[in-house]
């Protein structure tokens, strides 16, 4: 299941698996023409899931919560800068010539000051902050917990709504073929009603089984298409309710695969941008297992 991990750089994380999703998405455009499969299916959700992608947000919201409460622990740097181009200066002396006479001088100046400051500034003990804190990493940590939850929902989700239309295409198809051998069965009936070797109580009966075989694939297609629009909703494109789908056997390797193929295109673009590091490795391995 696709999961998310905080590391100092999350923009670095996000983006190569955006590019890994687009990659498996352009493949499922190109390549589910003919028929459905779980892992296409899943990789759909991962894209267009509204209450996965509501489920991510949240997600991404609980973990700032760590990063504000960090924030109030580091140092805080102010920086001020003031500048004054033109300041006048206005200077009267008094003095006392050798006649014994009173000199009063008076001068006027202009010049430039500016002033800057770096001021920074970390308690030594701040309790508070300390406490908010762990609040905050408590809701970072039970932000983690409950998208691994929703993850797990979306995975049961997808695969009970392929299963639901696999069901129903299975039993369209098996109605289909019983509607046609009654249909054979009864026009066989009315030839030989006709020319006198039938009974008129083989043809009612078989027209009463015909006729509860047709209601039943009515029934079975109004079924399908709940179904179909359900597995639609969760995978974000349109879908013909003839579309067919894997046989259901192959539902868990399916998804094994999907989340193997996942996995693998993210860390290929992690490798060749360079930034597969041990953070990420955890990752896989707290996740996937």
């Amino acid at each position: 299941m696709l999961r998310y991990l905080k590391i100092a750089n999350k923009r670095t994380l996000l983006f190569p698996l955006c590019l890994a999703m687009l990659l498996i998405g352009s493949s499922i455009y190109s390549g589910f023409a003919s028929a459905l499969s779980l892992m296409e299916a899943y990789a759909l959700a991962l894209q267009n899931d509204p209450t996965f992608q509501m489920a991510l947000k949240e997600w991404e919201a609980g973990q700032e919560e760590k990063n504000i409460g960090l924030a109030e622990l580091l140092p805080k740097l102010s920086f001020s800068y003031q500048n004054a181009p033109k300041n006048w200066q206005k200077m009267e002396s008094h003095s006392v010539s050798r006649l014994g006479k009173h000199i009063k001088e008076d001068r006027e100046q202009q010049y430039n000051s500016c002033s800057s400051a770096i001021i920074l500034t970390q308690p030594l003990i701040d309790f508070e902050a300390w406490a908010r804190y762990q609040i905050r990493h408590s809701y970072a940590l039970m932000s983690d917990a409950r998208f691994r939850a929703d993850s797990q929902q979306l995975v049961a989700r997808v695969v009970n709504s392929y299963i639901a239309v696999a069901y129903a295409q299975d039993r369209l198809a098996q109605i289909v073929q019983q509607r046609a051998a009654y249909e054979e069965q009864l026009k066989q009936n009315q030839k030989l009603f006709s020319s006198g070797e039938g009974t008129r109580t083989d043809v009612a009966e078989t027209q009463t089984r015909y006729s509860q075989v047709f209601a039943d694939e009515l029934t079975v297609k109004d079924e399908l298409d709940a179904a179909t629009r359900d597995l639609q909703l969760l995978v974000g494109i349109p879908l013909l309710t003839d579309l067919p789908v894997q046989l259901l056997h192959t539902a868990r390797q399916d998804l094994s695969q999907a989340k193997y193929d996942y996995i693998k295109a993210w860390i290929g673009l992690l490798n060749e941008s360079g930034q597969l590091n041990d953070e990420h490795i955890k990752l896989i391995t707290h996740y996937f297992g």
